[in-house]
C-alpha cells in the first residue's frame, strides 16, 4: 500500500513539473514574440529558399545552398535571439526565482524556448517552398530532412551557447559583441585558422592534429555529417577529406554526431552550473 502512494505521489509530482515547465516555456515565448523584428527572420528564410527552387535547375544544389545558408545564419539568428532574450527577461528571471521555482527549471525554459523559436523561423521558412512541390522530391525528401536535422544541431549548439554569454557576461552590449565574435570565428575565423596551419606546417605531419582541431567546430561537424549522408564527396573539402581519409562514411556520420552531442550536454551542463551561481 505505501509503495503504492508513493509512486502514486511521484508520477503527480513529475506530471506538476512538467505542468510548470510547460508554462515557463510558454510565458517566455510570450515575451520574446512582443518584438515584432524577430518575425523578419521567417520571411527572409522563405524569400531566399523560394526564389533558389523557382530558379535551381538542380534540387540536389537547392539543398545543398540551403545547407550553407542554415549553418552560417541559423548560429547568428539563436545567438542574437537569444541574447535579446536573456538580457530583455533578466527581471521576470528574479521575479520567478523569488518564488518556489527550481533554477534549473528556469534555466532549461530558457534554452527550451530559444531552440523552439529558432527552429520554427526556420522550418517556416524554409519548409514551404519543399512542401508546396512534395510530389515532385520523390527520394531527394530524405536529403531534405538530412539537411534539416544539421541545422537543428547548430540551432541547438548555439541556442545553449548564447544563455552561457548571457551568464559570463553582465553588459547586454558586450554580449552581443561577444556572441557576434563567436559566430564570426565559427563561421569563418576558424576555417582560416585550419588553412593557415595546413600552408605553413604542410611538410610536416600534422593530419591528426587537424582532425582533432575540427571536432572543435560543431559547424563543420554538421556539414561534414551532411555531405556524407548526401553522398557529395566532392564538396567535402580539406576537412571532410581528412575526415574521409581516417573513418568510413557511416562511422563519420556517427562520429559527428557523438561529438555534437557531446558538445551540447556540455554547455547545458555548464550553463546550469553558472545560472545556479549568478546572482540576478
Amino acid at each position: 500500500m505505501q509503495i503504492r502512494i508513493r509512486e502514486t505521489w511521484k508520477v503527480e509530482f513529475l506530471i506538476s513539473l512538467m505542468s510548470m515547465f510547460k508554462e515557463l516555456v510558454k510565458a517566455e515565448i510570450k515575451i520574446l514574440l512582443k518584438s515584432k523584428f524577430i518575425f523578419i527572420a521567417p520571411v527572409l528564410f522563405f524569400f531566399c529558399i523560394e526564389m533558389l527552387v523557382r530558379f535551381a535547375s538542380d534540387i540536389d544544389q537547392v539543398l545543398l545552398t540551403l545547407l550553407s545558408i542554415s549553418l552560417y545564419l541559423l548560429p547568428l539568428l539563436a545567438l542574437v535571439m537569444g541574447m535579446n532574450g536573456f538580457y530583455s527577461t533578466k527581471d521576470y528571471i528574479s521575479l520567478l526565482l523569488s518564488n518556489p521555482i527550481s533554477r534549473s527549471e528556469v534555466y532549461l525554459s530558457k534554452i527550451f524556448t530559444y531552440i523552439i523559436l529558432v527552429s520554427l523561423f526556420f522550418l517556416l521558412g524554409s519548409l514551404p517552398s519543399f512542401l508546396f512541390r512534395f510530389p515532385t522530391l520523390g527520394t531527394e525528401i530524405y536529403k531534405l530532412l538530412y539537411v534539416v536535422a544539421a541545422s537543428m544541431n547548430v540551432v541547438i549548439f548555439f541556442s545553449c551557447l548564447s544563455v552561457v554569454i548571457g551568464l559570463l557576461v553582465n553588459d547586454k552590449f558586450q554580449g552581443i559583441v561577444v556572441s557576434l565574435t563567436v559566430w564570426f570565428f565559427y563561421a569563418f575565423l576558424f576555417d582560416f585558422i585550419l588553412l593557415s596551419i595546413i600552408i605553413y606546417f604542410r611538410d610536416y605531419e600534422i593530419q591528426k592534429f587537424l582532425l582533432a582541431m575540427i571536432f572543435l567546430n560543431p559547424i563543420d561537424l554538421s556539414r561534414i555529417q551532411t555531405l556524407f549522408l548526401l553522398d557529395n564527396p566532392v564538396l567535402l573539402g580539406y576537412t571532410g577529406g581528412l575526415f574521409k581519409s581516417f573513418f568510413e562514411g557511416g562511422f563519420s556520420i556517427i562520429l559527428c554526431f557523438i561529438a555534437n552531442a557531446i558538445w551540447i550536454v556540455l554547455l547545458v551542463y555548464i550553463g546550469k552550473y553558472l545560472f545556479k551561481k549568478k546572482d540576478f
